[in-house]
C-alpha cells in the first residue's frame, strides 16, 4: 500500500502569508470585523475579492451526527474558484467534504473550521504530503464569516499551492501512479525474496539466487 505522510503547520501571522493577494484578503476581511464580533457574509464586495477569486471557496457549515464525521461539523461547498476545481481535478461544488474526500483528509479540514468558529478568528494553515521522494503542499487562509446572528455559518477558503507550477491535478495525479506502481513493484520484490527465502534446500536456495554450489 502506497503510503502518503501528511502534515499540517498552523499560525497567523499576516508577514508569514504566502502571497500579496493572500494577505490583501486577510486585511480586507479584518477591516470588515465589527465590534466583538467578525464579518457578515453579505458585507463582502465581491470586486474586493477579485485579485485572488480563482483561488477561493465559499463553504456552508452545518452540524452532522459524529458518526459522519468525529468533529460534529461538515461543510458544503457554495462555491469553488477555477483554479481549485482544476488542482482537485473535479468540481466539488454543492458537494459535503464528507462526499469529496476520504474520512481523514475530510475530519483535518473539519477540525479546522471548528477551530475557527470555536476561536471565533481567521487561521492559515500549511498542509503538506510527501509520497515517497515527491511534496506537494499548499497554503489554507480560512475566514470564519456570520450570518445575520452572531453565529459563525461559512468560511471562505483561500488556496494557493506550494509548487507555484503546480495547475493542474494531472501533474499530481501522475506522480502518486509512479509512486504507487513503483510501491507495487517493491511489494513484488519483497514477495520474490520471500518465496526463495523459504526454499527449504539449501542449495535449491543458492542456485535460485546463482551462487555455486558449497
Amino acid at each position: 500500500m502506497l503510503k502518503i505522510w501528511a502534515n499540517t503547520a498552523s499560525y497567523l501571522y499576516l508577514r508569514d502569508l504566502h502571497n500579496q493577494e493572500m494577505a490583501d484578503l486577510y486585511s480586507y476581511w479584518e477591516t470588515q470585523i465589527e465590534e466583538h464580533s467578525i464579518p457578515r457574509q453579505n458585507v463582502l464586495e465581491p470586486e474586493k475579492l477579485l485579485p485572488c477569486f480563482n483561488n477561493l471557496a465559499l463553504v456552508k457549515l452545518e452540524s452532522v451526527d459524529e458518526s459522519v464525521l468525529s468533529t460534529g461539523l461538515d461543510g458544503r461547498y457554495a462555491m469553488v474558484g477555477a483554479n481549485l476545481k482544476r488542482l482537485l481535478g473535479k468540481d466539488p461544488t454543492g458537494q459535503w467534504l464528507s462526499e469529496v474526500y476520504s474520512k481523514t483528509l475530510a475530519e483535518e479540514i473539519s477540525s479546522c473550521f471548528q477551530k475557527a468558529v470555536s476561536q471565533r478568528q481567521a487561521l492559515y494553515y500549511r498542509r503538506e504530503f510527501r509520497i515517497l521522494r515527491k511534496h506537494f503542499g499548499y497554503y489554507r487562509l480560512v475566514l470564519p464569516l456570520r450570518g445575520k446572528t452572531q453565529d459563525i455559518t461559512s468560511v471562505l477558503l483561500c488556496i494557493y499551492p506550494m509548487d507555484q507550477s503546480l495547475r493542474d491535478a494531472k501533474q499530481w495525479q501522475k506522480d502518486i501512479r509512479q509512486a504507487e506502481a513503483r510501491t507495487r513493484q517493491d511489494e513484488a520484490d519483497k514477495r520474490a525474496w520471500a518465496e526463495h527465502l523459504k526454499m527449504e534446500d539449501h542449495t535449491d536456495l543458492r542456485r535460485g539466487m546463482g551462487l555455486p554450489k558449497l
